[in-house]
């Protein structure tokens, strides 16, 4: 039962982290392109903020980690025994990757 909890957890969290990048990374995007002038979707402050903005970029940075974390997993485990044991030691890495990624965002 453990079994089938992660592999569900992964699939929906993969899909889920998939559509949530592509929106965060396309507001980086245009909002880089407004900044640089090329596009006048948003005004200056505006693309400003949401290009500059740690709220946006933890997020990011979270959503990246995981989905990458979890896609290897996805991959890896087809051919693994130890699945659900390959899956917390991933899930670990991906979090210690995030809380040091922190303080290299977080810092004034």
């Amino acid at each position: 039962m453990a079994r089938l909890n992660q592999v569900v957890f992964i699939r929906v969290f993969h899909r889920w982290s998939g559509i949530i990048l592509i929106l965060l990374v396309g507001a980086k995007i245009l909002s880089g392109f407004s900044l640089a002038g090329s596009v006048s979707l948003f005004s200056e402050r505006l693309a400003s903020q949401l290009h500059f903005s740690r709220w946006v970029d933890i997020p990011l940075l979270f959503g990246f980690l995981f989905h990458a974390v979890y896609g290897i997993v996805k991959i890896a485990s087809a051919r693994m025994s130890r699945k659900a044991l390959f899956f917390w030691i991933m899930s670990v890495l991906g979090l210690l990757l995030f809380i040091a990624s922190l303080f290299f965002l977080v810092r004034p």
